[in-house]
């Protein structure tokens, strides 16, 4: 990509620029006359020396620092990855990761975090220091059947001045207390075995398991929550846990080994959910994440440029790209992908262990401090033809890499840049291609160069100088501009009553978020007499119910009469806010002595056009 932009002048330019590149890496990394080995480990450490011996079982090997030293050794299940001096690859332990990634998990399955809160009215996470905390009620919560007040899921507290207990209705009132132990006891015994409970999955585990070998228990099972001012026991009805178990497969299944640190079993079980749903982004990230948490970088980054080539924006995918790069090292990358604010929140279910989780897992060097001319070369050329691909993300994280090891070469400058440009990290960007700018010579070819860069560097200022303030990178960038929209509606429909049946049509415009004023035109037939029925009303919703009235001019062979309509009824919205079916009950009060009165019941359906107020 870069290369064919600086063919833009001529050619022989081009190969001249590309050449004097090449030459000017060799002098800049040369071969190194005894050049290390490197032992890449499992957890991404890199071990710079001279192998002198591969076992069946482990390496032996000497520092490079120190090759008079000792011989050391490391067994091989540490190892991830041998890069010998002469650029031969040997790789471990990569069989039993793909292998994972897809076979099903043997483990048995349990009921999802989603139904234990429901079941117990109250939304739940993991504490660091171990348990699970209760972290808030769900609203509207009741008790389910056959679970009294003094049977109920966390039991009869014992009242502490100050301390909400369970209510009368059954609704749970106990925010930040932590569930610490299960205790179940056999039939006939008298005596609890305890169970500790350290995070969100062994609650999970627990309750599936006691669901599941029933039989052998009595019929309660009894928790235990600590709170600030001591412990306290409930009990739970076993027979009243009828878990339904989910699928090994599940996102929420996913998440817990993630939260366990089960790195290699969260990536299994992504890889399942993924081949049954392969385009949804917010999987697709998630996957990533926990790739890049098991230095599965590359792996990674395919993942992202799959979302991203999706063309969806989302906070998550935003935030989950962040993630990744800050996993590789790339802390910049990191935050120019991802910055919170009040409308982009970290995901709940990660938001109290991801940064436990980068340090942990972080890459602890990104990238060696020398490399072969040939191998930066290629990688150069290699980042090119990902951008060229639309692979982005992948484009990025090589260019990076090339800069880190070649900081003052401008070419890699401007890839990077272009490739930045592409996803909508215009700041980065703008920096990259600036930084270019500043490390191009002074000849006059030199001075064509830099015109045509400066050229591309107001093109990204003007980029940004339209794009709102907060606005994070999105593949690709779209901004929506605000027009504005009829915001209409349509109805049919009809009424039947004791002696009139009617068609009606109304076509109405919106005055107010809820409100909006029609045009009425209907036939009515009322003893024996057909009518041309004509009007204006308005009609107001409030959620499901809709009142309104108006006047309605009804005309026949014989005479003309001024009625007043008024209705009321219930009206039932789909969920994209595009139609409902409307049920009215509609009164015509004629103005004249002689004037009928009418009553009858309409039934009919609403067409919503545009955006609403």
């Amino acid at each position: 990509m870069l290369i064919q932009i600086t063919l833009k002048r001529n050619t022989s330019a081009c190969l001249y620029a590309f050449f004097f590149a090449c030459i000017l890496a060799i002098m800049l990394f040369p071969s190194s006359s005894i050049a290390q080995d490197k032992i890449y480990k499992t957890d991404s450490t890199i071990i710079e020396s001279k192998v002198q011996e591969v076992g069946t079982t482990e390496i032996k090997y000497k520092k490079f620092s120190n090759l008079d030293g000792p011989v050391y050794s490391i067994k091989k299940e540490n190892v991830k990855m041998i890069v010998y001096a002469n650029g031969e690859k040997e790789l471990y332990n990569q069989s039993v990761l793909k292998q994972q990634a897809i076979i099903p998990l043997n483990t048995p399955p349990f009921d999802s975090l989603a139904y234990i809160e429901q079941f117990f009215g109250v939304k739940l996470q993991s504490e660091l220091g171990g348990g699970v905390k209760i972290i808030d009620k769900l609203p509207g919560h009741r008790l389910r059947r056959g679970v009294s007040a003094g049977e109920a899921i966390i039991g009869v507290f014992t009242c502490y001045i100050g301390f909400a207990v369970m209510g009368i209705s059954g609704e749970f009132s106990l925010k930040g207390g932590l569930i610490t132990d299960i205790g179940i006891r056999n039939v006939g015994e008298t005596q609890w075995n305890w169970i500790r409970i350290t995070n969100t999955s062994d609650l999970t585990k627990t309750l599936f398991e006691i669901r599941k070998n029933s039989d052998k228990y009595d019929n309660v099972a009894s928790v235990k929550i600590k709170k600030s001012l001591g412990t306290t026991k409930g009990s739970v009805n076993i027979s009243e846990l009828d878990l339904a178990p989910i699928e090994n497969s599940s996102k929420e299944k996913a998440r817990n080994f993630i939260l366990s640190e089960n790195i290699n079993d969260a990536i299994a079980a992504y890889a399942q959910l993924i081949k049954n749903d392969s385009t949804n982004a917010n999987l697709l990230a998630e996957d990533a994440y926990a790739l890049a948490l098991g230095g599965i970088y590359d792996a990674a980054l395919m993942r992202l440029d799959c979302i991203w080539s999706i063309g969806v924006n989302s906070p998550d995918a935003n935030y989950f790209t962040a993630q990744v790069f800050a996993l590789m090292g790339y802390n910049d990358l990191a935050n120019e992908f991802w910055k919170e604010s009040d409308k982009n929140k970290t995901p709940e279910w990660i938001s109290n262990k991801a940064k436990i989780l980068l340090q942990k897992f972080k890459c602890k060097s990104p990238n060696p401090s020398t490399a072969k001319s040939e191998e930066l070369i290629a990688n150069f050329k290699r980042a090119n033809d990902l951008a060229s691909k639309k692979l982005y993300l992948q484009s990025i994280a090589l260019f990076q890499k090339v800069i880190n090891l070649c900081p003052n070469e401008y070419l890699p400058y401007v890839g990077y840049s272009i490739a930045l440009e592409k996803t909508g990290a215009l700041e980065k960007s703008q920096q990259s291609i600036e930084k270019a700018i500043s490390l191009i010579g002074t000849t006059t070819e030199d001075q064509d160069k830099k015109q045509y860069l400066e050229h591309r560097l107001a093109a990204i200022k003007g980029k940004i100088a339209t794009i709102p303030i907060g606005i994070m990178p999105g593949f690709p960038q779209r901004i929506v501009p605000d027009v504005k929209q009829p915001q209409m509606m349509a109805y049919f429909g009809g009424s039947l009553g004791h002696s009139t049946s009617s068609l009606n049509g109304r076509i109405g415009y919106y005055i107010s978020e809820s409100s909006n004023a029609s045009f009425d035109l209907g036939t009515m037939k009322s003893s024996g007499s057909a009518y041309t029925n004509l009007g204006l009303s308005v009609y107001n919703r409030q959620h499901n119910f809709v009142s309104g009235g108006g006047l309605l001019l009804s005309s026949s062979n014989s005479t003309t009469t001024l009625f007043l309509k008024l209705s009321i009824g219930f009206s039932k919205m789909n969920i994209s806010r595009t139609s409902s079916i409307d049920i009215f009950l509609d009164v015509n009060e004629g103005l004249g002595k002689t004037a009928l009165k009418t009553f009858g019941l309409s039934i009919g359906k609403s067409i919503y056009f545009g955006k609403r107020k």
